[in-house]
């Protein structure tokens, strides 16, 4: 189970759980969190929120409609599904919080899920998740054979081969700003963001960034243990 931000964050890890569970009987359901009626506090989802046939692997991917709604989404909702999933997560970005106002944050949030949701983990995509999608140098080329890392260099100062994404202001806007080179661009439509994941090269961003990216780096090992 996996409280998301948003449905960047919900396609991205759609992708992600498919690909490193490509050999496994998996079933992922994308769903949206809307409270069930003014003053109380549960839940209710569009579709799936309790796993439904036959399959060794279920997973729910909840967006939560803005990363304020992480935290509180899980927290009322924890006690119902704390027996039921083998793993529960959450994922959101920090931006706009840069250096120590986003290391707050994550201390804030860690230490509350620790105190009220023992079971549960906590990913955080430094400052944005299109960080991730910046670090994937691969996945250029295959969204315009002309994205080529000179170019890419020449045109915006940034190295796609040695730069640091997590240190890019606003990845989201980099991002786009590389895709304008070639008349292409990049925003928050499922659209926009189904085509830069499909271009994605998961095992090449393991290889090159586990070690490397702070909150991608704790979230493969949690997929790993959901499918061991």
């Amino acid at each position: 189970m996996a409280f998301v931000e948003g449905q960047t964050e919900q396609e991205y890890l759609e992708s992600l759980i498919s690909h490193m569970g490509q050999n496994r009987d998996v079933r992922i359901d994308k769903n949206v969190a809307r409270p069930i009626a003014e003053g109380e506090g549960a839940l209710r989802v569009l579709k799936g929120y309790e796993a439904g046939g036959a399959c060794s692997h279920y997973v729910c991917l909840l967006d939560t409609n803005g990363d304020g709604g992480v935290l509180s989404r899980l927290l009322e909702s924890y006690a119902r599904i704390e027996s039921s999933y083998h793993t529960i997560l959450t994922m959101r970005d920090v931006y706009p919080k840069t250096g120590g106002d986003a290391s707050r944050l994550m201390r804030s949030v860690e230490r509350t899920i620790e105190q009220k949701a023992s079971k549960a983990k906590c990913v955080f995509a430094i400052p944005e998740t299109e960080a991730w999608f910046i670090a994937d140098d691969s996945h250029f080329a295959r969204i315009d054979s002309q994205l080529t890392s000179d170019l890419i260099l020449q045109n915006t100062k940034y190295d796609i081969l040695k730069g640091d994404p997590e240190k890019i202001s606003r990845p989201a806007k980099k991002l786009k700003d590389i895709y304008n080179l070639v008349q292409k661009t990049y925003n928050k439509k499922l659209s926009n963001v189904q085509r830069t994941v499909g271009a994605l090269d998961h095992d090449h961003m393991r290889s090159r960034n586990e070690s490397r990216l702070y909150g991608y780096g704790s979230l493969c090992p949690l997929i790993d243990s959901f499918f061991a």
